[in-house]
């Protein structure tokens, strides 16, 4: 599953949240889905309770998870932010 999770996809959704997305402190929130973007804005961490997916300079991409199946649906409700 980490080898196709594709940076695009992760950077569109993180626009996406910060254009429609509430922002109730220094991230921003849409469909449960927390967006935090680093100092300079070449870090990208889109997160929820359970999943966090980094995007860093050169589209390195890191994700923190427990289960495989938490993964795919935190990434499916990333594509789909992405898509709207």
């Amino acid at each position: 599953m980490e080898k196709s999770i594709e940076a695009k996809v992760l950077l569109l959704a993180a626009e996406k949240i910060r254009q429609h997305g509430i922002k109730p402190a220094e991230h921003y929130v849409l469909d449960q889905v927390q967006l935090e973007v680093s100092y300079d804005g070449y870090t990208v961490t889109l997160k929820d309770s359970k999943v966090s997916i980094t995007v860093f300079f050169h589209n390195k991409i890191k994700a923190d998870y427990r289960k495989m199946n938490e993964l795919e649906e935190f990434y499916q409700r990333v594509l789909r932010i992405s898509q709207s």
